[in-house]
């Protein structure tokens, strides 16, 4: 994929945004932005039950979807 090789890399990130409401946010990573001029989509249904909110640090992997990169296996860093 458009990865060249960083598809389920683990990335660290900050989160940037998060709508609870909606159930989605995104979380700015150097590495892929550097990539994909782009946040990292995050989806709820990739969180259990853990709750976001901006300038979280977080660990994920990415995943490249049609609409970009989107991240899975959240983790929250020193919460």
């Amino acid at each position: 994929g458009a990865f060249g090789g960083a598809e389920g890399q683990l990335c660290f990130g900050e989160v940037k945004s998060y709508n609870t409401q909606k159930g989605f946010g995104f979380i700015t990573c150097p590495a892929y932005e550097h990539i994909f001029g782009k946040d990292v989509f995050v989806s709820s249904k990739e969180l259990g039950n853990i709750v976001l909110s901006p300038g979280m640090q977080v660990q994920f992997q990415a995943i490249s979807t049609e609409k970009g990169p989107a991240a899975t296996r959240v983790q929250v860093l020193n919460a």
